[in-house]
């Protein structure tokens, strides 16, 4: 079993004891990055003084508030929580970052060192609904082929977050196909 990560939440009401307490947790099952989820860019430096007690670090997960400064929602937001620690990293959720009308492409090309996973998904822009695969404008292939071909060590994790057709695990195979295919085409 590899624990590659896993997803912690911390919002205001969080207390320095269970902040502690999670990163222990995390320390003992050997996972040295986890995403943030809905974490706020306000609670990085909370999150900075753990990471670096212990050696984890929290990759920041993007959504698509970009409206709001203390979204994780923009490259700007990104480079501000990236100032706060070097143990800060980030999980580019790519269908969100498009329906911020962000440009991941671009994102991965300038950032790449400092992305340690992204999740797959499509949606659509102007902060549009999540659609089937080939139904949004998020640039999957473009991502997933970019960091093949540069061969960074991002690891892509995909994201059934519509309405489709079949199980979850046949929607959940069909979408790792469609990467699979992308990446053989």
């Amino acid at each position: 079993l590899n624990l590659f990560s896993i997803s912690n939440s911390f919002f205001d009401d969080t207390v320095d004891a269970e902040i502690d307490a999670t990163f222990r947790q995390m320390q003992a099952l050997g996972i040295k990055v986890f995403q943030t989820n809905q974490t706020k860019v306000h609670m990085g430096p909370r999150l900075a003084l753990a990471a670096e007690k212990y050696g984890i670090s929290p990759a920041w997960h993007t959504h698509a508030m970009v409206h709001d400064p203390d979204e994780v929602a923009s490259p700007e937001s990104l480079a501000k929580l990236l100032t706060m620690s070097p143990a800060f990293r980030v999980c580019l959720d790519i269908g969100h970052f498009v329906a911020g009308n962000n440009d991941p492409v671009a994102y991965l090309r300038a950032h790449h060192d400092k992305v340690t996973h992204i999740h797959v998904k499509d949606r659509k822009r102007n902060d549009g609904p999540n659609v089937a695969w080939g139904e949004g404008d998020t640039p999957i292939k473009q991502c997933l082929t970019l960091i093949r071909d540069n061969r960074w060590p991002i690891i892509a994790v995909t994201e059934r977050e519509y309405d489709g057709a079949g199980t979850p695990y046949e929607q959940t195979k069909g979408n790792l196909d469609a990467m699979r295919a992308m990446l053989n085409a």
